[in-house]
């Protein structure tokens, strides 16, 4: 971050022509060196060219590379769809411990929705659905943690959709809760926005 844009460019290009030659002779690579070369990229190249540098497997992000990338992009609409690419390239584990760190809405969509769908493809724990009998005091406990005025929602439904695949304590209530009330908050914002659009007698 302290190295002028020339210099950083020049240590790219020379970093890049040394991994390629450590590759060529099977030679192997100084410890970190693939994380600061993945950051210095980060640093050098533009979006698009990083991302073809990761998806070939030039650049090896791990949990701590990942993280200082998705803390240094802005929050504007285009760094939040940047964030989301770049965690979106790395295997689920390292992609959810890194948006953890990332305290924005889009974070907590994002690894609820990781969540739940790695629960659906059975990647998840857990075990087999339990008996009529563990359902139902799983069902309670639901309706417990999030009760309702009909007793039922469409929440608790899709939990219980989710504990098909996996006992309801292998499920993050928590996260799921979380990433679902933020996805419902930012849909309301947009919804306002697009009124205020439409209602704007300069429109």
């Amino acid at each position: 971050e302290q190295l002028d844009e020339n210099v950083s460019w020049r240590l790219f290009a020379l970093l890049e022509r040394y991994l390629i030659s450590t590759e060529g002779a099977a030679f192997p690579l100084p410890q970190g060196f693939n994380s600061f070369f993945a950051f210095l990229a980060y640093r050098c190249l533009s979006h698009h060219v990083f991302m073809q540098y990761v998806k070939r497997g030039v650049l090896q992000l791990n949990v701590d590379v990942l993280r200082e990338i998705i803390y240094d992009i802005d929050n504007s609409s285009q760094g939040i769809e940047q964030k989301i690419e770049i965690a979106s390239c790395v295997p689920l584990v390292r992609s959810i411990r890194a948006l953890q760190y990332w305290p924005h809405p889009e974070s907590l969509i994002v690894r609820s929705r990781l969540h739940a769908a790695s629960i659906l493809a059975g990647e998840g724990p857990g075990q087999p659905k339990p008996s009529k009998g563990g359902q139902k005091n799983k069902t309670n406990q639901e309706s417990v943690a999030f009760p309702t005025e009909e007793g039922i929602s469409p929440f608790d439904t899709f939990i219980d959709l989710l504990t098909a695949k996996a006992n309801l304590s292998d499920l993050d209530l928590d996260l799921l809760h979380e990433g679902t009330v933020a996805s419902l908050e930012l849909g309301l914002k947009s919804l306002r926005t697009d009124y205020e659009i439409k209602e704007d007698p300069r429109n």
